[in-house]
């Protein structure tokens, strides 16, 4: 399963005949957890655990406990109960790419001098203060981290089998 990190990272899962959904934000801290497309628990949480129970409409109790592995990362570690009892983990974690930050290096360092030369034609012809270019080129640097293809993650489900 892949998800974009600006899009919110979404966990699906089947048991037996439940479908199980969970998206968190990762911006505002917002979690919903979803059963057969129904909205079952809603948080919002700032801390680096938390955990959502509900129930399926044959009275099957569910809990979806969160923890944030490293925030800088945007990993996660999340685990489904069914009655008390572990049934899946999930392992969220950024998609590696091959030279990826090589090739965000070059194009920082293109951006940077394509934008510096619009902010001294701009400051020349203009005559705009040179802080509205830096400015201009902090902006355009945000917004191009903010779209890169490294927001992906990669959701990782591991199944626990019954002990018998």
């Amino acid at each position: 399963m892949k998800s974009l990190i600006n899009k919110g990272i979404w966990i699906n899962t089947k048991d037996e005949e439940n479908e199980i959904k969970l998206w968190c934000s990762t911006f505002t801290g917002k979690e919903i957890t979803y059963l057969n497309d129904k909205v079952t628990s809603t948080k919002r949480t700032f801390f680096m655990k938390s955990k959502h129970k509900f129930k399926d409409s044959k009275g099957t109790n569910y809990e979806f406990r969160i923890s944030v592995a490293n925030l800088f990362k945007a990993e996660l570690e999340c685990s489904l109960s069914k009655n008390g009892t572990l049934i899946k983990e999930f392992n969220v974690k950024r998609q590696k790419q091959k030279y990826y930050y090589l090739k965000q290096l070059g194009l920082v360092f293109l951006l940077v001098f394509i934008l510096s030369t619009i902010g001294i034609i701009i400051k020349n012809n203009f005559n705009y203060k040179i802080d509205t270019i830096y400015i201009m080129i902090i902006l355009f640097f945000a917004l191009h981290m903010f779209n890169n293809k490294c927001n992906q993650v990669v959701v990782h489900e591991k199944l626990i089998k019954p002990e018998q």
